[in-house]
């Protein structure tokens, strides 16, 4: 009897350990979950600085409304990680008929953040590439028609650990350029033709400057054109003008092109070097204008002179077309 009952005895605990070892068990490993924070950016308006070339001496104005100088607010939010891989957590596009514009409202989990905000003329989007290292990419920013407009940026680190609001200055990081002929249009001028060589057709988001070639790849860019029409009242008169926005980079030949009706050229002329005679070099903020003689060949060469004022482009069609290397 004693031997029955050490018998029934062990099988009871053996089965209470058996349900007791089949529960769920304690994680005691899990992550606990992060705050989260409501965090702000006021976009207002823009402080523009421009540089002398001959003094370095910097102006600096306060631009108009935000509505009257971008049509379009960009904002991304990234994280990253110890191998400097980039991951979008947020993001927000904004227009400048939406009653909230300039107004930006996120909510964060506690960590470190980089912020771009990026104002823009039209519309466009950031594209990962492999550019100042193999390792990771950076996110570069195109508009959607492959053109360069008035662009304003800023790229900042951000702390979250609680809920705050910024006021954004964005900056301008683009060049521009202006072309201006001295001499008479011909009769059979029709159209007008700058060529970029090595053309740079992104804005870097990390370096505010235009996208480099990809690493341990120097092959050129494709040369891209942009051709302004002739009208036949400009014809005969000397002072023709056309404008182009750029992003900062250095050209090594950037090439005015006079065609007639049929497309063949009829006058052709380099910009001249100015960065360690290397490359035609265009600098954030800062105004370009060459001027010279493009059908006369004892002129040789273009002057170039920095006005601080932007002026309004051309108006007219023009198209910004890649051109394939052979």
């Amino acid at each position: 009897m004693k031997n029955k009952i050490t018998l029934l005895t062990a099988m009871v605990m053996l089965l209470f350990a058996c349900k007791k070892e089949s529960g769920v068990k304690t994680t005691t490993d899990a992550k606990t979950p992060k705050k989260s924070y409501a965090v702000g950016f006021n976009v207002s308006g823009f402080t523009e600085s421009s540089t002398s070339l001959s003094t370095n001496a910097v102006a600096t104005k306060t631009t108009a409304a935000l509505k009257d100088q971008i049509k379009f607010l960009y904002y991304y939010i990234f994280t990253q990680d110890v191998n400097g891989v980039y991951t979008e957590v947020s993001r927000r596009v904004q227009k400048s008929t939406d009653s909230n514009f300039g107004s930006i409202k996120d909510t964060l989990e506690a960590g470190h953040y980089s912020v771009y905000i990026v104002g823009t003329q039209a519309p466009g989007h950031y594209e990962f590439e492999y550019k100042s290292s193999a390792l990771y990419e950076d996110q570069i920013f195109y508009y959607d028609d492959k053109s360069v407009y008035e662009t304003f940026y800023k790229t900042m680190p951000l702390d979250v650990n609680g809920t705050s609001t910024q006021a954004v200055e964005l900056k301008r990081v683009v060049s521009e350029l202006t072309v201006k002929i001295t001499d008479p249009l011909p009769a059979n001028a029709k159209t007008l033709r700058l060529s970029f060589e090595d053309y740079s057709g992104g804005l870097d988001l990390n370096q505010g400057v235009g996208e480099a070639h990809p690493h341990f790849q120097w092959d050129p860019w494709p040369t891209a054109t942009v051709s302004f029409p002739i009208k036949s009242t400009d014809i005969g008169k000397s002072g023709f003008t056309v404008d182009r926005y750029l992003w900062q980079y250095g050209y090594p030949n950037v090439i005015i092109d006079c065609l007639d009706a049929a497309g063949k050229v009829i006058a052709t002329k380099s910009l001249p070097k100015n960065y360690i005679n290397i490359y035609v070099r265009f600098l954030n903020n800062t105004h370009y204008t060459y001027s010279g003689a493009l059908f006369n060949d004892n002129v040789t060469n273009f002057n170039v002179t920095l006005d601080d004022k932007w002026n309004t482009p051309v108006t007219g069609t023009f198209s910004l077309v890649p051109v394939k290397k052979n």
